[in-house]
């Protein structure tokens, strides 16, 4: 079985810091997303979305926050770290955000999800 990589646990510790996450988030998602969305309200969620037999090799983040003006109406941002070339990585994560959608789908309605990928 594979151990997960020193990136995998610095990726996890970093970004599992709000702090760090909302910074983040601050200084690269576009200016015209960021207008409407609350980084203030940015929220860990406990929740993993990769299968167990992967869970050794890789690592997924799920951040929750509010736009702005729109109470009903959520971003999920999933961030998965790859340190290589994944010509699966566009199934993989409809996989996740089918999941996702899954389990926080209410009133018919689906959340944005904004994967990124680092």
């Amino acid at each position: 079985m594979h151990n997960p990589a020193p990136h995998d646990k610095f990726f996890r510790h970093f970004f599992g810091n709000i702090e760090v996450a909302r910074d983040f988030l601050g200084n690269y998602l576009p200016a015209p997303l960021l207008r409407h969305i609350d980084l203030s309200s940015l929220q860990a969620q406990a929740d993993s979305f990769i299968d167990g037999d992967l869970k050794p090799q890789y690592t997924d983040l799920l951040f929750r926050v509010q736009m702005r003006n729109e109470n009903e109406l959520f971003i999920y941002t999933l961030f998965e770290h790859k340190s290589y070339y994944d010509k699966n990585l566009p199934y993989q994560l409809l996989k996740y955000l089918v999941q996702i959608w899954e389990k926080y789908k209410y009133d018919g309605m689906l959340p944005f999800v904004l994967p990124i990928v680092i």
